[in-house]
């Protein structure tokens, strides 16, 4: 069986008694040298994601030039108004060349609810910078999502706003061979994040300290799907929803290594892959008619046509109308459900997953490069 399509399960957080409120924003002075930047401020009220802007003459001058950020931005922030927080702009590495002096530069602090953040997370898997989140992918530290380090050494992560949303799960055009696409009405519970990209070898080996036991062994192995993966490997022997994830799995280990909560990452319920899969396109099976129809399949998918008979770097093909990629073909994706084997329906709210095994099997998703 192949690999898993990674979700970060966001849960909902109670509502906060009083919004984040930033203030007493200060520009520090720029460190002889070597051009950085210090910026101070205070946080009061509650937690908070505090990403940054830079202003010229009261015009952003733009994320990309002003992606090397550490300290305290782009992660979430506890408030304290007695203790300023600060942030260090490289402005040498992002904006060089440029004088960063006098009234015509200003700084821009944003702070997001911490049961709203920013639509992006990004996940060192190294452990050593942890989870920060940015408000789009122009934000991004390494520049477009064609460079590795987002399939490799960091793990990005797209925020669904799916919470009470109504929509019709299945095929109008069903197939009575297949009782699980009986068009059902679902309201998922939660927003979450889900995967920008497939789980690669690179990622796997990050965590697991190894290879998995997968086909594709070539000089590009980091950059394509783990496969042969199972769901023991990835949850734990036994350990079935909602248990959360056992410490010595390959979630377990991950979750350890980014400092989150147990069960923070985990694998999508059915409802909330198809939810992430469609980007919006309902009805049919293949959507509206723009969602993987034949004439974007090439575009869309590693399969059978066009694999060569084996998998694809993720991310080869075109993604999805959310900026998902490969959510049809290249490996099969797990999730969360298990089916009944003869064919009775589901349900399929997150939450409500069916969760005994005893004479059933384990959902995949998504098709295969050989198929």
């Amino acid at each position: 069986m192949k690999h898993m399509s990674l979700v970060l399960l966001a849960l909902p957080v109670a509502a906060l008694g009083a919004a984040p409120q930033i203030s007493n924003v200060a520009f520090g002075q720029i460190t002889s040298g070597s051009r950085d930047v210090t910026v101070t401020y205070t946080l009061a009220n509650a937690p908070a994601i505090v990403t940054m802007d830079v202003l010229s003459n009261g015009v952003s001058i733009g994320s990309a030039n002003i992606s090397h950020l550490s300290g305290d931005v782009n992660r979430l922030v506890q408030p304290d108004p007695s203790v300023r927080k600060t942030i260090r702009w490289q402005a040498e590495q992002s904006w060089p060349d440029h004088r960063i002096a006098g009234n015509d530069i200003s700084v821009k602090l944003t702070a997001w609810s911490a049961d709203c953040p920013p639509p992006y997370l990004l996940a060192d898997l190294s452990g050593a910078e942890g989870i920060r989140y940015y408000a789009s992918t122009n934000d991004l530290p390494f520049g477009p999502l064609t460079s590795d380090r987002y399939r490799t050494d960091y793990m990005l992560l797209r925020r669904l706003d799916a919470a009470g949303v109504t929509w019709t799960m299945g095929s109008v055009t069903f197939d009575n061979s297949d009782n699980r696409s009986i068009p059902h009405d679902v309201t998922l519970t939660n927003d979450f994040y889900v995967g920008v990209f497939e789980v690669t070898q690179g990622q796997w080996k990050k965590i697991a300290g190894s290879y998995p036991n997968c086909g594709y062994t070539g000089a590009s192995r980091d950059l394509h799907p783990v496969e042969n993966v199972s769901y023991n490997d990835m949850r734990g022997a036994g350990v079935y929803w909602p248990s959360m994830p056992a410490a010595d799995s390959w979630l377990g280990k991950m979750c350890a290594t980014l400092g989150a909560a147990s069960g923070s990452f985990d694998l999508p319920s059915e409802a909330q892959w198809e939810f992430a899969a469609r980007a919006n396109h309902f009805g049919d099976r293949n959507g509206d008619g723009t969602w993987y129809d034949a004439t974007n399949q090439l575009q869309l998918a590693v399969y059978t046509s066009n694999s060569g008979g084996h998998t694809a770097v993720v991310g080869s093909r075109k993604p999805n109308d959310w900026g998902l990629y490969d959510m049809a073909g290249n490996v099969w994706e797990w999730c969360l459900d298990w089916k009944w084997v003869d064919g009775r329906l589901a349900t399929n709210h997150f939450g409500e997953v069916c969760t005994e095994p005893n004479g059933k099997q384990q959902v995949v998703r998504g098709g295969c490069h050989y198929n």
